[in-house]
């Protein structure tokens, strides 16, 4: 994701056509989503960098306490 000015740029399609909703994990980590509404590319960032959907998940259960398997 590239930034041009104040707006961003998809990686994939190169439209400014994106958005950014940056969230604060109950533990301190803070992530950012991005999603473009031109090609429905979605990415996530973490300190600047890129993680992937799992890794955020991962974070998220981790909030919750949970070690991420689900138990019956």
């Amino acid at each position: 994701m590239e930034q041009q000015g104040r707006g961003l740029v998809c990686p994939r399609c190169s439209s400014k056509d994106v958005i950014n909703i940056n969230l604060s994990l109950e533990h301190g980590d803070r992530v950012a989503f991005y999603s473009c509404h031109r090609c429905d590319k979605r990415w996530w960032h973490k300190d600047g960098a890129p993680v992937d959907l799992p890794e955020v998940l991962q974070m998220a259960r981790r909030d919750k306490g949970g070690a991420g398997d689900i138990q019956n």
